[in-house]
């Protein structure tokens, strides 16, 4: 039959071994009746392009397939087994690499070995009957690199592989949606368990198990999930220009961080990075380091049966900036903003098109929350609270609130386009370096204040500028204006108290006196006294 190109096979029950192999036949189309196909029926046929199963079986409800069944056809471009195929037999497509379609309908009791071995297709979907078999390196030479597995209602028994590899020299990522069924997989082959995973995004570049690139896609969602296979973040593997990232998943299987691995060292709207390790330990000290440099102030989330204060020692040298580490189960994680469980803590935040909407809930604004953002304009409402460098080398612009009681560290240090700020209520403490550096402020009302610490207003005030110090103050550093910038500085209450900063010694400032005394002579062109 070697120069056969087209044959009909009308109630053909069974075809027997060879009865095909090396023909020209260019298609064929196999009936309802067929129950059997013997192997190598179909074999080594350079000519064959299309092969078309019946929908249904007249009889019977399988259709056996030998070994080879379509092997070495190296024209054949396109295969869907219908629902009555449940064994896959070994070298099924073997030698196919034109094969670039392979649909498979039925659940699958086996595959044999080297069954799609060659074939030009990027992901193959199977779903598995209980206790399914698979053979040695199914997928041997192929383009594979996603096998997508799901199982029948009633599977108990996870799939088992005969051979030493079961997909060969490369390893594809083995994708299993079911969280459930994904966990057991990951018991029944454990050697594979680092390739198993849930979503999978096309946005990955993963060279063997290390993470070489990241292209933001329509598939690109404001929670990124590294891919469970990856063991190493390159250097550079995150491009600073993928702006969807807001929340960054590293899971266990990650243990080297390299030296930055966001190229740049900053990712503009980052705010979180979670890692799913449940012993932090399998991550070396400097990979945590890196994963938090100077530049990257996203909060830190970890499993909650990790030790926070232990992860925050890691980060003490690492980044000027305090970094902020909270449980898994106390943060809930939205598109521009991380907050805590309660919604009284917006622990980061992403100020889209320069201005942010602080939900009614929140009373603190985090550590580093809006750090270096872009903001301009933030309505404060309700919060309460702004901790260390919370604001910080951001660009706003306008500060006002009439609740504020407690201003941190830094929380607007360097904001170089701020040149408004209103504090009418709260009994407000503004703590050390609060408003420091900017060199913009022009207006500044600052009533509802009672208390103000070290270099708070340091280098702070554009040209010509002036301040009232009001009654309610109770408390002022004698160093809270260094530098200022002030033109005119305005004591409503002279009997406020004037305090040194507590690292000086008992002979820099002998009495309260003398510290009111350097601080009316240096800290501002004029100091006046209310009546």
């Amino acid at each position: 039959m070697s120069n056969i190109k087209s044959v009909d096979l009308n109630k053909v029950v069974n075809l027997g071994e060879e009865s095909f192999r090396y023909s020209k036949l260019e298609s064929v189309v196999l009936p309802e009746t067929l129950l059997n196909i013997e192997k190598t029926s179909f074999s080594g046929c350079p000519a064959l392009t299309s092969v078309t199963f019946a929908e249904s079986l007249v009889e019977g409800d399988k259709l056996t397939l030998g070994n080879f069944t379509f092997s070495s056809s190296p024209k054949l471009a396109s295969i869907v087994l219908p629902a009555y195929i449940t064994d896959i037999p070994e070298y099924f497509l073997s030698g196919d690499s034109s094969i670039t379609e392979l649909k498979i309908n039925g659940s699958i009791k086996s595959i044999g070995k080297y069954a799609f071995s060659d074939i030009n297709v990027s992901t193959v979907a199977v779903k598995f009957q209980d206790a399914a078999t698979i053979g040695d390196r199914i997928f041997n030479g192929s383009t594979v690199n996603v096998f997508e597995i799901s199982f029948d209602e009633r599977v108990t028994n996870m799939p088992t592989f005969t051979g030493d590899l079961m997909f060969g020299d490369s390893v594809p990522t083995i994708k299993v949606e079911d969280n459930a069924q994904r966990e057991k997989l990951k018991e029944a082959w454990p050697t594979l368990s680092p390739h198993i995973q849930g979503q999978i995004l096309s946005c990955f570049t993963v060279d063997d198990t290390t993470l070489k690139g990241y292209t933001e896609t329509a598939d690109s969602t404001a929670i990124t999930e590294i891919p469970e296979s990856v063991t190493t973040l390159a250097a550079g593997c995150l491009s600073a220009k993928a702006t969807t990232i807001r929340h960054l998943v590293l899971p266990e299987s990650v243990t080297t961080i390299e030296r930055g691995f966001i190229e740049g060292g900053k990712l503009e709207n980052l705010l979180s990075i979670e890692l799913k390790h449940k012993d932090l330990s399998k991550i070396s000290a400097d990979s945590l380091k890196n994963l938090n440099g100077s530049s990257i102030h996203a909060t830190i989330i970890v499993d909650d049966s990790i030790d926070i204060s232990s992860v925050q020692d890691q980060f003490k040298y690492s980044t000027m900036a305090k970094v902020t580490v909270v449980h898994s189960s106390d943060v809930v994680k939205n598109d521009n903003s991380l907050l805590s469980k309660d919604g009284t803590i917006m622990y980061k935040a992403y100020a889209k098109d320069n201005t942010f909407v602080v939900p009614e809930t929140v009373k603190t604004i985090g550590v580093n929350c809006f750090y270096e953002s872009n903001i301009q304009t933030v309505d404060l409402k309700n919060v309460e609270r702004i901790e260390e460098n919370g604001f910080a080398f951001s660009t706003i612009t306008t500060v006002e609130s009439n609740k504020l009681s407690y201003i941190g560290p830094g929380a607007f240090q360097y904001c170089e386009k701020l040149t408004s700020v209103k504090l009418t209520g709260g009994n407000t403490v503004i703590d050390e370096c609060g408003f420091s550096d900017g060199g913009q402020i022009t207006k500044i009302v600052i009533s509802g204040v009672s208390e103000i610490k070290y270099g708070a207003f340091m280098s702070a005030f554009g040209s010509d500028a002036t301040c009232v110090v009001p009654k309610t103050i109770s408390k002022i550093d004698c160093e809270a204006f260094e530098d200022s910038g002030l033109a005119t500085l305005t004591f409503e209450n002279t009997e406020v108290e004037v305090i040194a900063k507590i690292t000086y010694s008992e002979d820099d400032f002998s009495s309260s006196e003398d510290a009111f005394n350097e601080f009316r002579d240096s800290y501002a062109d004029e100091i006046i006294f209310a009546e």
